[in-house]
């Protein structure tokens, strides 16, 4: 687990001290204010790291992210220069200076000043780390067989165009966390709605496909699935049973709109990650009404209580208003969590952020002006 991180140099990231990382960490907060940019600093690290956790530059282009050109990125007070810091698992702290040369003006890479070791889940080529955009792949009627290079944004990829396949083949054990993930999820039947989700999650015995179809018909209540594999033209055909009234008739994902097909990948990313593993999502609440909006937040709350580490950006109340009601239901503790609330400052340039906590019933301990007060003020207004 990532415990503490510093960037500075990094766009309008010019952090001084460390900020605190928890379980649960959820970041909010306008457009433009530094979000993506914390993200982009660990996905950079990631892409610019060997096998071994070598890192001798920091790689502005690669398979995670693409971030253009030096100057693109450079702070114009950084001094040409990246610092990033890390504490793993408290007790590994990693400093890192990366420095442009200025004599390349088109260099896409930041020199490490000496080599520098990266080591956790966020190195790890196993399937301990995943990373979804915010541009995930929308409904089609099959999906691509994953790579065998081992990609870099875990095994449903960066888009989630692999998660039908992982789903098909249910290949990813959960018999480290099943247990312990079924009593965390049994402490809580009402918001649950009973024990049948209780009862699903018991019977499944460990296969992905099962955990996942439960889960995706309590965020988006009526729906599942049909994952297969075809080997004659090298795809994963997914189907969708939309279905409330009880008649089960298959659906095209093309017939159902881009809500079910943006929170497969989060589900099937979250069941495969193993103990220790790092789960990184771009707003989780796209294209979902604010029913499935506020259950996908408690959903992440959940996976984040069973010893992985979730850092979810997103705009949406409902799911922050979803992860409030976990900690209040016991689908997870208070410590647990962390919302991040960014801003940029008065000079334009340079984001601040604020973290706030939450107490046992979900109460935050302060609400600054402009997180998430909008629809006070434009009720106030009307």
């Amino acid at each position: 687990m990532i415990n503490k991180l510093r960037v500075s140099g990094y766009k309008s990231l010019q952090m001084r001290d460390f900020l605190d990382l928890t379980s649960l960490n959820v970041l909010v907060g306008a457009n433009a204010s530094g979000k993506s940019s914390l993200i982009q600093s660990l996905l950079l690290l990631r892409q610019s790291a060997s096998r071994q956790g070598r890192i001798d530059e920091l790689k502005l282009s690669g398979d995670l992210y693409e971030g253009g050109t030096v100057l693109d990125v450079l702070h114009p007070e950084a001094g040409y220069v990246v610092e990033i810091e890390l504490v793993v698992d408290e007790k590994f702290t990693s400093y890192m200076r990366f420095v442009w040369d200025r004599d390349n003006p088109a260099s896409r890479k930041l020199s490490a000043e000496s080599s520098l070791e990266l080591s956790g889940s966020l190195v790890n080529r196993s399937e301990s780390f995943a990373y979804l955009n915010a541009e995930r792949v929308g409904p089609r009627v099959s999906y691509p067989l994953p790579r065998e290079d081992n990609n870099l944004a875990g095994c449903v990829g960066k888009f989630g165009e692999y998660a039908t396949a992982v789903l098909a083949r249910s290949l990813i054990p959960m018999d480290d966390w099943s247990d312990e993930t079924l009593a965390i999820l049994s402490k809580s039947p009402e918001i649950l709605d009973g024990m049948q989700i209780y009862e699903t999650l018991k019977l499944a015995e460990g296969r992905i496909d099962l955990v996942a179809n439960a889960m995706l018909g309590w965020i988006i209540p009526g729906a599942t699935f049909l994952a297969e594999e075809d080997a004659k033209t090298d795809s994963a055909p997914l189907i969708f049973l939309r279905d409330p009234f009880g008649t089960k008739v298959p659906t095209r994902p093309t017939h159902v709109g881009f809500g079910l097909a943006y929170t497969l990948p989060i589900i099937a990313a979250a069941l495969s990650l193993p103990k220790n593993g790092i789960l990184i999502v771009e707003n989780p609440e796209a294209h979902l009404h604010p029913f499935g909006q506020s259950r996908i937040g408690a959903f992440l709350a959940a996976i984040a209580s069973t010893g992985r580490q979730v850092i979810i950006e997103t705009h949406s109340d409902h799911v922050v208003n979803g992860i409030r009601l976990a900690v209040k239901k016991n689908l997870c503790v208070a410590d647990q969590v962390l919302f991040n609330f960014f801003q940029i400052d008065k000079s334009g340039s340079l984001s601040t952020i604020t973290q706030i906590s939450a107490d046992s019933d979900g109460c935050l301990n302060e609400w600054p002006v402009g997180f998430f007060d909008q629809i006070e003020r434009d009720l106030a207004r009307l």
